[in-house]
């Protein structure tokens, strides 16, 4: 808010701690990581039917074997 020659005399606003929220965000960054790096990486092959799912499947080495891209499996 100003006052009627200009100057600033008050200042309004909201603060919010979002520690919690940053640190839930990075935790599942991280485990979204590592899943990546184990399952991409993994010599076996590893099929999981989740299609429809936020969830990367079928894991890309899988459909590399069978010749096959993910929407032809997940049909």
């Amino acid at each position: 808010m100003r006052d009627v020659q200009g100057g600033c005399f008050n200042y309004e606003g909201t603060v919010e701690d979002i520690t919690q929220r940053r640190q839930a965000e990075e935790n599942v960054r991280n485990s979204e990581a590592l899943y990546h790096s184990l399952v991409e990486t993994l010599p076996q092959n590893i099929f999981a039917r989740i299609c429809k799912a936020a969830l990367p499947s079928p894991i890309p080495n899988f459909g590399k074997m069978l010749g096959r891209t993910r929407e032809e499996i997940c049909r």
